[in-house]
């Protein structure tokens, strides 16, 4: 990722006249981590709105843009003390106030959340879809398309970051495109935040008709099951009361025990019918007359 800078501004205001001439100075520090080599000090001298003389750091000396800051420079380029006391401005004035800076500011970074979704095409217009970028701190950050692996920029637009007035800010970024089979499109987005990039696959969302249909199949594949279910239900609940025929059969001859025969039957299930038949035969067994008892012959007692 670009390396960002961030900047410091001091005005002071020397001179202010009622006419409207203005001569003011202002002392800013660049710079991209907190080591000196890494940090630029200026100071800049304006005269009604114009800056006529410079010192950069990075040069070591005063440098003038009008003609009376080229003398003005050549002056103050002479006096070593003054040179050297701006030179130590990078260190004394810049580091401190850079130390805190990342401190209490930059050190405090917000990871951004990536949405990506399409807009359908209107009329011979292309569709666009749309990488949304949303929570992220700071405020620096870079979005970019990725097509197959590779990146891409044409018909690429973009919003501002802007603040959601929480001290987050947000991005929009477009592009416009005509969907191809087997096409993978990519949001990739660089911020202080992360590690490594963030990369999010654009995954195509199904048109209406297909939706419709597998919502379709699946309500019958659900009312078949159901309806399965139901009819097994059925069977598995019906109960056919048994009827019970019984009659007594004599021997023949006599010479044999009496028997006792019942029948049972158009009954379901195999199991409830067998209680069943039991129960009959309780039921008959209590419905026979008691066997009377044998009489005892007075004569031979």
């Amino acid at each position: 990722m670009d390396s960002f800078y961030f900047c410091f501004s001091l005005f002071f205001i020397i001179l202010c006249r009622a006419d409207g001439y203005e001569y003011y100075t202002s002392s800013r520090c660049l710079f991209n981590s907190t080591e000196l080599r890494d940090i630029d000090y200026i100071r800049s001298y304006y005269y009604n709105k114009t800056e006529y003389v410079r010192f950069d750091s990075s040069v070591g000396k005063f440098v003038g843009y009008t003609e009376y800051g080229v003398r003005e420079a050549d002056q103050w380029n002479k006096d070593q003390g003054q040179l050297a006391a701006m030179r130590a401005q990078k260190e004394t004035y810049c580091k401190p106030k850079i130390d805190f800076w990342y401190q209490s500011v930059l050190t405090k970074a917000v990871k951004p959340s990536v949405r990506l979704h399409s807009i359908p095409p209107v009329y011979l217009n292309p569709a666009i879809l749309v990488c949304s970028v949303y929570n992220f701190y700071p405020k620096e950050i870079k979005v970019s398309w990725l097509r197959n692996g590779q990146q891409v920029s044409p018909d690429i637009t973009s919003t501002v970051e802007f603040a959601n007035a929480d001290w987050l800010y947000q991005t929009h970024s477009y592009l416009e495109y005509t969907p191809r089979s087997g096409e993978k499109i990519s949001c990739m987005v660089e911020h202080s935040s992360l590690k490594e990039p963030l990369v999010t696959d654009w995954v195509p969302s199904m048109s209406e008709s297909k939706k419709l249909m597998i919502v379709g199949a699946f309500g019958l594949i659900l009312g078949l099951l159901f309806f399965l279910a139901g009819v097994i239900y059925i069977k598995m609940c019906s109960r056919v009361m048994p009827l019970i025929d019984v009659h007594a059969m004599a021997p023949p001859g006599g010479h044999h025990l009496a028997m006792l025969l019942y029948k049972v039957y158009d009954f379901y299930t195999k199991k409830v019918a067998s209680a069943k038949a039991i129960a009959a035969t309780d039921l008959l067994e209590k419905t026979l007359p008691d066997e009377p008892e044998p009489r005892t012959d007075a004569g031979s007692q």
